[in-house]
């Protein structure tokens, strides 16, 4: 098989939706709500009032061969695959203009509060566009035998390897911030990344009885990072990046998972389950790192522990579908990646982090009927307690870095959703059908110390559509619509400052359109 993509998309837009103080709680060109505000951006998030157009670009190309052969006993597998990735990115972060003041923040052109906490009108003082290219190569391979299966035991194992290279590069600049030579604060990140993954496994399902099985599985992971990392300030003052020479580093580690499973039918309609299993995530070393200190310190790999059992019914003639599952899941030093200012810095800095323990649990449910010909309906629930249970990171110029009992990022408590669709056939043997769905997010966070400013709140969508199906199942065209209610929700919400300002990227507004679809 062979494919390839090629996106060119235009610019994001990002919102501004929160300030705390000091120097953000001021009706103040360093407040980018007053600023929004004050130059008419603030009735809509999709409109934009930055200066910078930003876009996305990415080209793929991917190539695989898959081999079955049978070797008597078993079937043995091949599958050998090959991916490239050419992904360019420029980004205004703040979604506003540039401070038409320039701030000297050494002191040498007088005080920089002069500017910074100028009027709102000048524009954005602390603006950041954010700029990226990334080259990624991976190359995998996987050997695998399969047994026949059988009505009491089948097995499968197999080798796994994986080789990616990734070439990035990032840059930020600050456009009204610097020193007195009044040239903008510009600073450049470049990075090379290999990885390279070897692995084990197997699995084998015994049938106890016709209606009792238990699955038993195995898998041994060891995997290498190798970095090089390099900062450079093209001009002004290093205010995200500190510039270090090229430092290089390596960490590898191993890790055996397992997984057991048991199934019962206790009826031809209804079975039961419990599974417990255990995963693995390697480590690795912080992107875009700010100091070469941090460049060079790789965090470690999480772990999780995952129980769960459930149910899958089918009831009344199979008219109406039932499942029901619940979980706990034990995590150990879960990587938490965080944008922040540590204690007697000048400048923000990104980090990865492990949090010691991070518990999740929670329950879905789902259901669907057919009460009449033709008219199906269903809903799902889901509730998830997500939280840190211990996490003590690096503090901040706000707060100590103990994250205990907070809230996972987006980890929204309640999620729900409804539907209903109903098909009209026609004498001519044509369908035509009619469909609307309803979901539901609870508030979730974006930052662990649960900022009140980096949220998004909770939500609801509307969608319909109308379908026309053919007889012979050639044309199928239909007229939808999402997003009915013209929503304004969130999507994703990034802060700066630590955490004293945040912008946020917001989903589609109502949109509506015409699908046609031709099947030979």
């Amino acid at each position: 098989t062979l494919d390839g993509a090629h996106d060119d998309n235009g610019a994001t837009n990002r919102e501004p939706v929160g300030s705390l103080g000091p120097l953000h709680n001021c009706a103040c060109a360093s407040n980018p709500v007053a600023v929004n505000q004050a130059l008419g951006g603030a009735g809509s998030p999709y409109t934009t009032l930055a200066d910078v157009q930003g876009f996305t670009r990415r080209d793929i190309f991917g190539a695989a061969l898959t081999i079955n052969f049978d070797v008597g006993f078993a079937t043995l597998t091949s599958i050998s695959a090959y991916r490239q990735t050419r992904y360019d990115y420029l980004e205004d972060s703040s979604g506003l203009p540039a401070s038409s003041s320039f701030t000297d923040l050494t002191g040498a052109s007088g005080s920089p509060n002069n500017t910074l906490l100028g009027p709102p009108s000048n524009g954005f003082t602390f603006k950041v566009t954010d700029a990226v290219t990334e080259k990624p190569k991976q190359y995998t391979q996987d050997l695998r035998l399969t047994s026949p299966t059988t009505e009491t035991f089948d097995w499968l194992t197999g080798l796994f390897f994986s080789r990616e290279q990734n070439f990035r590069t990032e840059g930020f600049v600050f456009p009204s911030l610097g020193r007195s030579d009044r040239l903008p604060s510009s600073s450049i990140t470049l990075q090379s990344n290999k990885g390279t993954a070897y692995a084990a496994y197997g699995q084998a399902s015994y049938h106890i009885t016709d209606r009792f099985k238990v699955t038993g599985g195995a898998r041994y992971s060891w995997e290498k990072k190798e970095i090089t990392s390099e900062a450079r300030i093209s001009s002004g003052l290093p205010l995200l990046l500190q510039a270090y020479p090229q430092i290089a580093a390596d960490k590898a580690w191993n890790n055996i998972s397992w997984r057991l499973v048991a199934d019962y039918h206790a009826t031809d309609n209804a079975l039961l389950y419990a599974s417990v299993a255990t995963g693995f995530k390697s480590g690795g070393f912080t992107g875009s790192a700010s100091t070469a200190a941090v460049a060079a310190a790789p965090f470690g790999p999480e772990k999780a522990t995952n129980y769960e059992v459930g149910a899958k019914t089918e009831l009344f003639n199979r008219r109406v579908r039932a499942n029901l599952a619940t979980f706990y899941t034990d995590y150990r030093d879960l990587q938490v990646t965080r944008f922040f200012q540590p204690i007697g810095t000048t400048f923000g800095q990104f980090i990865t982090e492990n949090a010691g323990q991070a518990l999740l649990q929670g329950v879905e449910l789902e259901l669907s009927a057919h009460p009449f010909r033709n008219l199906e309906v269903g809903a799902t629930y889901a509730y998830l307690d997500a939280h840190y249970t211990r996490f003590t990171g690096l503090p901040s110029t706000i707060g100590t870095g103990n994250f205990d009992g907070n809230r996972l990022r987006q980890a929204p408590r309640n999620t729900a959703s409804v539907y209903a669709s109903y098909t009209y056939p026609l004498s001519t043997g044509d369908q035509l059908s009619a469909g609307v769905d309803w979901s539901y997010r609870s508030l979730s966070y974006y930052d662990p110390d649960n900022n009140p400013i980096t949220v998004i709140p909770s939500y609801d969508l509307f969608n319909g559509r109308f379908g026309y199906l053919s007889s012979n199942g050639h044309w199928d065209v239909s007229l939808w619509v999402k997003n009915a209610g013209d929503e304004k929700y969130r999507t994703h919400v990034f802060s700066q400052r630590d955490g004293r300002i945040a912008f946020a990227l917001f989903g589609e507004p109502r949109t509506y359109g015409l699908t046609l679809t031709y099947n030979q």
